[in-house]
């Protein structure tokens, strides 16, 4: 069905693919936790997107002139925070060298952090306007 050559080509081409997945692969910048920080572009999108789902809402909440403050003391309390760099996740060869009640620990860490996080989220809806 396919000639010599076209097998050739055909496998050629398949490595070619590979190798350049890999090779892109290994080219991911490193950062502590392994993921990479949002470019200003992605954060300036970001915002946007986050003030039309606010401007949506606040249509169709219908919020009146006397219920802006409220509104706006509402949206101040659920703004995402970028959590502060004091408890950065390691990267593999630190997390590597901890023991397993170390790692442990730090991930109840987070889950404290994440956990008051959501509890002051929480509060501010169920907060009256």
């Amino acid at each position: 069905m396919f000639t010599p050559r076209t097998k050739i080509l055909i496998g050629v081409t398949a490595l070619t693919v590979a190798a350049m997945g890999a090779t892109a692969y290994a080219q991911q910048t490193d950062s502590p936790a392994g993921r990479h920080t949002p470019t200003p572009e992605q954060q300036a999108k970001f915002v946007a997107n986050m003030a039309k789902r606010q401007a949506k809402w606040h249509d169709d909440l219908q919020i009146t002139p006397a219920q802006e403050g409220a509104w706006q003391t509402f949206l101040g309390k659920i703004k995402p925070v970028r959590p502060d760099g004091s408890l950065q996740r390691p990267n593999k060869e630190e997390w590597a060298k901890q023991t397993a009640p170390e790692r442990l620990d730090r991930q109840m860490e987070f889950m404290k952090r994440a956990e008051a996080r959501l509890a002051e989220r929480s509060a501010a809806v169920k907060e009256r306007m």
